[in-house]
């Protein structure tokens, strides 16, 4: 039973902005979970912090 305590529950992978956020909407269902954020969105992300 510990291992399935410790065992995060991994989510679809987030592609777009809508889908980071929803995700920022429904914080609390997503609290501990791996959020896979598609490479493409993550970068674009970035960019946008540096260009900050």
């Amino acid at each position: 039973m510990k291992g399935d305590e410790m065992k995060k529950k991994r989510l679809p992978r987030v592609k777009t902005v809508d889908d980071l956020a929803q995700v920022e909407k429904n914080e609390k269902d997503y609290e501990g979970a791996i959020i896979p954020i598609d490479p493409e969105l993550a970068q674009a992300i970035i960019n946008k912090l540096e260009q900050r």
